[in-house]
């Protein structure tokens, strides 16, 4: 049995390893991986695309946020020339994917968050599964001191947009849509243009709460037929509340004096004083460094009933993983294998970070969320679940 999976150009670097480690998965569970890389010169792709066809045991396409279900054979999509399941990881919302969804309306999708599953299924998309982030351990954790002993405390993973610059391209946005129906372009349904109007006289400390009060199914009445414009309007909604999430937790912890080093793009501008903005790392640099740190800190409000992948590479790399509780995180946090707190609500974290450092306590609930993710969290546990749901 073969399986194909898509490598290409993502937003982040680190999907591309994921595809690795669920590829080195498949092998080891006797499915043998064909790689497709989109970003391989156009003579490659179509040589590898040629064996993907003539392979006569293909059980499925595979493609993270879908990547690969829009190349075409003969006017029709991969998966249909070859009457061939398409499984879709998605990463983020679905309404990221809005496009890539219309043509695999029934095709296996896994959601990372239950949120997004019941989003899918509110849409009637018949094959939306859970299927939470998984990681792998690193090779330098086998290498790494014991926990108490590692050099590095608090890291936190993640980009930062500074608040001014989404404000611009929500009014971008507005102008853009308003403009259209000026032109006798039909306008947006009445929803849209009430949060228009809405987003227009709010201001910055209060549009969080805003993306709070609309829940992406407030005004998507036709998910298949949204407007592009309103889709990237509700994109960024989901981005402002979390970069305002994201700089409220960091600004707290830099008050209470607790330092974090933080590794993604933007942070520069922030003006903390404490915290180190040591800019973007590529995620197999950055996978290299988790060993060397006691904590791991998650702050990821889109995951509202989901798990993050630094979470999962965060225990699995034997760090104390603290993170926002959610359904999931609860699996973790409950039996001793996290650290938890409230979103929106970090008033006492610094203290239980300090109050755990360095202690035998510490030690013990790095241990559990390793042992648990492990148990559950690795990608040969989702290449098992994905060769279930293809009946496999």
């Amino acid at each position: 049995m073969r399986i194909a999976l898509f490598k290409g150009d993502f937003r982040y670097d680190a999907v591309n390893h994921f595809t690795d480690a669920l590829a080195e998965a498949f092998s080891a569970s006797g499915v043998k991986p064909m790689i497709v890389d989109m970003r391989s010169p156009r003579e490659e792709i179509g040589a590898q695309l040629s064996a993907v066809c003539d392979a006569d045991d293909l059980i499925a396409l595979f493609g993270f946020n879908a990547l690969g279900s829009s190349i075409k054979v003969d006017g029709r999509t991969l998966h249909d020339a070859l009457s061939t399941p398409f499984v879709s990881y998605l990463l983020e919302h679905p309404l990221f994917h809005a496009d890539a969804l219309t043509r695999l309306q029934d095709q296996p999708i896994l959601c990372v968050d239950g949120g997004h599953v019941r989003f899918m299924e509110s849409f009637s998309a018949p094959q939306a599964h859970l299927a939470l982030h998984a990681g792998a351990t690193p090779p330098e954790y086998y290498a790494a001191p014991p926990w108490a002993e590692r050099p590095n405390r608090v890291v936190f993973a993640g980009s930062f947009e500074p608040l001014s610059a989404l404000r611009t391209r929500l009014a971008a946005v507005i102008a853009h849509d308003r403009s259209a129906a000026d032109a006798g372009i039909p306008p947006l349904n009445d929803a849209f243009e009430a949060l228009a109007d809405e987003l227009e006289s709010i201001n910055d400390e209060d549009l969080a709460d805003v993306a709070a009060m609309h829940p992406l199914t407030f005004a998507v009445q036709q998910f298949l037929g949204i407007s592009a414009h309103y889709a990237t309007l509700l994109q960024c909604l989901i981005l402002w509340r979390r970069a305002k999430l994201r700089h409220a937790l960091l600004t707290q912890l830099d008050r209470d004096g607790l330092a974090v080093d933080l590794y993604g793009a933007g942070w520069n501008a922030a003006g903390f004083q404490n915290h180190r903005a040591l800019g973007p790392l590529p995620f197999a640099e950055l996978s290299k460094l988790l060993p060397t740190y006691r904590f791991t800190l998650n702050i990821s409000p889109l995951l509202g009933d989901g798990l993050h992948d630094r979470v999962v590479y965060g225990a699995l790399s034997g760090t104390v993983v603290c993170t926002d509780e959610n359904p999931q995180s609860k699996s973790l946090i409950a039996p001793g294998g996290a650290l938890g707190y409230a979103p929106g609500d970090v008033g006492g974290l610094a203290d239980a970070i300090n109050r755990l450092d360095k202690t035998a306590e510490g030690a013990a609930m790095a241990a559990m969320g390793r042992e648990i993710a492990m148990f559950d969290h690795t990608w040969a546990a989702r290449a098992r679940k994905i060769l279930n749901i293809l009946g496999r």
